[in-house]
C-alpha cells in the first residue's frame, strides 16, 4: 500500500491567502471613489426631487382650493414652506439660490406667480436645479 500524503494538498498556503486578499483590496481601492461619489450625485437627485414634489404638491392644493398657494423658501434655514398649511420642509443639502428672488405664488388655475429656479448643492460642489415654467408650472430637474 502506498503512503498517503497527509494534508499536502488540502487547501490554500498563507502565501496564496494574502496574494487573494492583496488584489481585492487593490481592486477595491480603485472603485470606491467612484462609488462614493455617485452616492453623492444619487442623493443630490433625490433631494432635487423631493423639492420638486412639494412644488407640485402646493400646485395641487392651489387647483383643488380655486386659490392662491404661496411657496416660500428660506436661503438661510434651507427650507422650503407651503404658507398655507404651515408645511415646512427642511432640505438636507444647502438651498443656494432662489432666482427671481421672492415667493412662488400658484393661482386657483395651477399656474405660477413666475418662472423660478432653485438652486442646490452639497459641500462635495455638487449642484443640482429645480425649475418651474412661467404658465404651466411643469418641474423640471438639471444639473
Amino acid at each position: 500500500m502506498a503512503a498517503s500524503s497527509k494534508g499536502q494538498d488540502a487547501g490554500f498556503s498563507l502565501v496564496e491567502l494574502l496574494a487573494v486578499i492583496a488584489i481585492v483590496a487593490a481592486v477595491t481601492s480603485l472603485f470606491l471613489p467612484s462609488i462614493t461619489g455617485a452616492g453623492d450625485r444619487v442623493s443630490m437627485g433625490a433631494e432635487a426631487r423631493h423639492l420638486g414634489r412639494t412644488l407640485r404638491v402646493a400646485q395641487a392644493r392651489a387647483i383643488a382650493r380655486h386659490g392662491d398657494v404661496t411657496v416660500h423658501a428660506d436661503l438661510d434655514a434651507d427650507t422650503v414652506k407651503i404658507v398655507e398649511d404651515n408645511a415646512l420642509e427642511k432640505l438636507r443639502a444647502n438651498l443656494a439660490s432662489v432666482d427671481p428672488v421672492g415667493d412662488l405664488v400658484y393661482g386657483a388655475d395651477g399656474g405660477p406667480s413666475a418662472a423660478k429656479t432653485y438652486t442646490l448643492s452639497d459641500t462635495d460642489g455638487n449642484v443640482r436645479t429645480v425649475r418651474v415654467a412661467a404658465g404651466t408650472g411643469h418641474v423640471s430637474y438639471g444639473p
